[in-house]
């Protein structure tokens, strides 16, 4: 770690003396920034954290995919998984239930520690070890049975069944963690991974613990998710500070083990990365107008549309709205935790009332200005699996108030509200809707909903709530219903740990839905190699959810992304966030 600080410190000191603009920079850089080789982005929430195993929140996940690496990654141009990262080759067996990996020659962490097989397995150990809070990424491997090291350059993949995903699942998103950094007492070394394998298929009891505490309790401080001094990987960028609630500042790694590289996923466009938070995206448009920031992908489609359209803006500035995976709906919780006469919507007919009081189409025309793409399902709808055939839910309030009379609401006092007896009481049908403070979409649907709610005898209250409460309500299942939106890759998905009631404890079924139905499919999808009958059963399983409505599907937002012409090297994908932040360089320079 030491030679590591003082290559941070010669970079800061390089950063402070690039303050000049050469020639050519002035005259593609008319705002006249002073800053070269860094770049501005905005962000409109705070990472949840940087460690990669316990945070999955999508800013935090785009800057992983900066500090750390993978075995093997999507490529972005194809969709494709078959960019080699970390590792040199890989094979399955003949049997389709061993997977091993070999690691390239003469690659490092960011400290110049080589990069071993240990690590591979030490990082698997901190997903798979019941006791660290890292649920979703456990149910991802599943059907994983062990993972050794055969030598140093060998990691070795067991699997209990064979699954068309197997790959995916033990690669996506294990971002490879030096194991001299992260457990210098070697704790991890008590157990292996098919003994936290086994404690978390046995739901772990208290003689097992001793094993995996140490370690999981080490793993799960904070430093190791906000220090940069404990925050280290092998990727392009390394965590040179962190102000909370202002930004977050990655420079360049000098140590990085393919420094030089072109291709995406792997080029240094920039010396400096600066993710600033600015919660208000009005005041995000003013700082990019004044330079003080370079790029964001946060804005309005009012300000896409309008506030865009002026002569100083396109002399300066260029604007991109990309298709991609990304969806909002509305998510109906059907246990809330610590209110059980709050669930008014473990009711299916009652979640479908709902479903009929929302015009996606008039939302996605009066809140994002047509930029959506309308949606029945949570399958990406350029997908061969996407379920084209799903029937429409008209907005009907007369048919809402019709189902909701079939669940037993109905003013029986005359006061306006419906109303109905739950555990010995009667209550009103009165809810709260959340959403993310900052996010002025979600915020707009919530306030046009209200009054139409009303029409159909049921009190809808917005309520917003900070970042990082919404996030934590959601998890531990207090809110009553949300607004909500996932971001996801652009491959074939597997819903599992958002719909499986196994998820519903640690995972991200946040509305404790429970459907036997679901739970079948959701469990023989990534079982049906045959790329046909496993594209019909996910179809299945959209149909399934469209008639029970854990959530509502509103749309599918497309990019709203704004940034400085000085900017160069623009390319865009399907795959999220639709840009690589890594790729863009000063129109006037090229990277090194």
């Amino acid at each position: 770690m030491k030679n590591f600080g003082i290559n941070l410190f010669i970079l800061s000191i390089l950063a402070l003396l690039q303050t000049r603009c050469s020639d050519g920079e002035q005259k593609s850089n008319p705002l006249k920034v002073k800053r070269v080789k860094t770049m501005i982005k905005h962000e409109r929430n705070e990472p949840k954290g940087l460690n990669p195993i316990t945070t999955a929140d999508a800013t935090s996940i785009y800057i992983h995919q900066l500090l750390f690496d993978k075995l093997i990654d999507l490529n972005y141009e194809t969709l494709e998984l078959d960019k080699k990262v970390l590792c040199q080759d890989y094979s399955f067996s003949n049997d389709n239930l061993t997977l091993t990996f070999t690691l390239k020659p003469n690659i490092h962490f960011a400290d110049n520690q080589p990069i071993t097989a240990e690590d591979v397995v030490f990082t698997v150990k901190c997903i798979v070890n019941p006791l660290i809070d890292a649920q979703p990424k456990r149910a991802d491997m599943k059907y994983l049975k062990d993972c050794v090291a055969k030598d140093k350059q060998t990691i070795v993949f067991t699997f209990k069944k064979v699954a068309y995903d197997n790959l995916f699942k033990v690669t996506n998103y294990l971002f490879i963690l030096p194991k001299h950094i992260y457990d210098k007492q070697n704790l991890s070394d008590k157990y292996t991974v098919a003994e936290a394998i086994q404690a978390w298929d046995k739901k772990i009891d208290e003689p097992l613990i001793a094993k995996f505490k140490p370690f999981a309790e080490h793993f799960s401080k904070q430093e190791f998710n906000r220090d940069p001094n404990y925050i280290l990987g092998s990727g392009r960028y390394v965590v040179k500070e962190w102000d909370p609630g202002k930004h977050v500042m990655l420079v360049k790694n000098l140590n990085y083990w393919n420094r030089g590289s072109k291709e995406p996923n792997f080029i240094q466009g920039m010396d400096t990365l600066y993710f600033k938070i600015i919660t208000d995206v009005n005041a995000a448009f003013i700082a990019l107008k004044s330079g003080e920031i370079d790029f964001s992908d946060h804005f309005k489609p009012s300000q896409m549309q309008k506030d865009m359209e002026d002569p100083f803006f396109k002399q300066n500035f260029d604007k991109r709205s990309e298709v991609y995976p990304k969806y909002t709906y509305i998510g109906w919780n059907m246990n809330v935790k610590g209110n059980p006469d709050k669930n008014f919507f473990a009711d299916k007919k009652v979640r479908q009332a709902m479903a009929h009081l929302i015009d996606a189409k008039m939302l996605k025309e009066r809140v994002l200005y047509g930029m959506a793409e309308p949606i029945k399902s949570m399958v990406f709808f350029k997908r061969p699996e996407y379920n084209k055939n799903l029937p429409d839910i008209p907005f009907d309030v007369n048919k809402a108030k019709q189902l909701l009379s079939e669940a037993g609401w109905k003013d029986t006092d005359n006061n306006g509200w419906i109303d109905k007896e739950i555990n010995g009481k009667r209550i009103d049908f009165r809810f709260e809707l959340a959403y993310p403070n900052e996010n002025d979409v979600r915020k707009n649907i919530a306030m046009i909903l209200q009054p139409i709610f009303k029409q159909a005898g049921i009190e809808l209250t917005p309520r917003g709530y900070d970042w990082g409460a919404f996030l934590d309500r959601c998890k531990n299942h207090e809110l009553e219903a949300w607004i909500g939106g996932w971001v996801y890759d652009a491959n074939e998905q597997d819903l599992y740990s958002v719909f499986h009631s196994s998820q519903i404890d640690g995972g991200y079924n946040y509305g404790c839905y429970q459907s036997k139905r679901a739970d079948d499919l959701l469990s023989a999808i990534p079982l049906e190699i045959d790329t046909q009958k496993r594209h019909a059963l996910h179809k299945e399983l959209q149909a399934v959810l469209h008639e029970e409505q854990p959530y509502t599907m509103l749309f599918a937002e497309t990019s709203r992304i704004a940034y400085n012409k000085r900017l160069s090297n623009e390319k865009w994908y399907v795959q999220r966030p639709t840009y690589d932040i890594a790729q863009f360089y000063p129109r006037s320079i090229q990277p090194n």
